[in-house]
């Protein structure tokens, strides 16, 4: 039996949807997992370009630099509306006069945040108004930099949009709505990726097990029968950065959708042109 490794990060959308893959001999064909990593966007960005994990968790900015050496699974991915990340000023607002400079906190260098971070600021006055200093970091760290002052403007992802009101923060801009009014496509966040050089049978088992894993996922979620409530949540709460079950299933129900079990033309048609928005805006960057 082939065994791979796998890299996800520890969000909830990505350990939900894995779960089955993970724990579910069963379900899969001729390859086992071994050793699963959990770890921030932007780590796994940069193990993908070393090349290093068999499948992994990847922004879909990164995805279209990796093609050469990965293919792009059509499960599992974090892409669909009312999913995008947020810009936020500090608890008393943005106060930095036009002409000055702006400390923006950004998740990475590599993540679509920052690719859709540029798409605003270059479609609005931001850019035109304000000199801009970007600022990367952890996301984890980002909400927390604009509470002690050492940021003007920070974007969150994850987690940090079902949050930020109870943390005082205050909403600049929804980046993922903007990206849809003025793109017309579904916002691309994190996709799923599996070496080329794996066997064509292995990498249709592992698409094959993926699709199932979501699926039974969520017929779990929607019933919250006990393999849900037993199993798959206590593994969701073990790796999330919030535990509070109610953000937890927001954060589920927001970023599975029935693009996460299949993308769409539509989605895939919103990825190209993410990609060529990409090699524009963050040319040099």
């Amino acid at each position: 039996m082939r065994e791979v490794s796998l890299a996800i990060s520890p969000c909830p959308n990505d350990t939900f949807a894995f779960y089955h893959f993970i724990h579910s001999p069963a379900l899969r064909g001729r390859f086992r997992v071994v050793h699963p990593l959990y770890a921030d966007i932007q780590q796994l960005n940069e193990l993908a370009l070393a090349g290093d994990p068999d499948i992994v968790k990847v922004s879909f900015l990164v995805a279209g630099e990796l093609l050469h050496s990965y293919d792009l699974l059509p499960s599992g991915g974090a892409i669909g509306y009312g999913v995008g990340p947020l810009l936020l000023a500090p608890p008393w607002g943005l106060q930095v006069a036009k002409g000055q400079s702006l400390r923006v906190g950004l998740p990475g260098k590599n993540t679509s945040a920052h690719l859709l971070f540029e798409y605003y600021a270059n479609h609005t006055h931001l850019r035109h108004s304000y000199g801009i200093t970007k600022q990367h970091m952890l996301f984890s760290e980002v909400m927390q930099r604009l509470q002690d002052g050492s940021l003007d403007l920070g974007v969150v992802i994850h987690e940090g949009r079902f949050v930020y009101q109870a943390e005082g923060l205050q909403l600049q801009e929804d980046l993922g709505a903007f990206w849809e009014r003025n793109s017309g496509y579904p916002v691309p966040l994190g996709a799923i990726l599996v070496r080329k050089t794996l066997s064509d049978e292995i990498k249709e088992d592992i698409r094959l097990t993926l699709r199932k894993s979501i699926e039974r996922a969520m017929a779990s979620f929607t019933a919250r029968d006990s393999g849900y409530m037993a199993d798959i949540l206590p593994f969701v709460a073990r790796h999330a950065q919030e535990l509070s079950p109610g953000v937890m299933e927001a954060h589920i129900s927001t970023y599975v959708t029935q693009e996460t079990i299949e993308l769409s033309q539509q989605a895939l048609a919103g990825v190209q042109f993410f990609w060529q928005q990409g090699k524009t805006l963050l040319a040099g960057s």
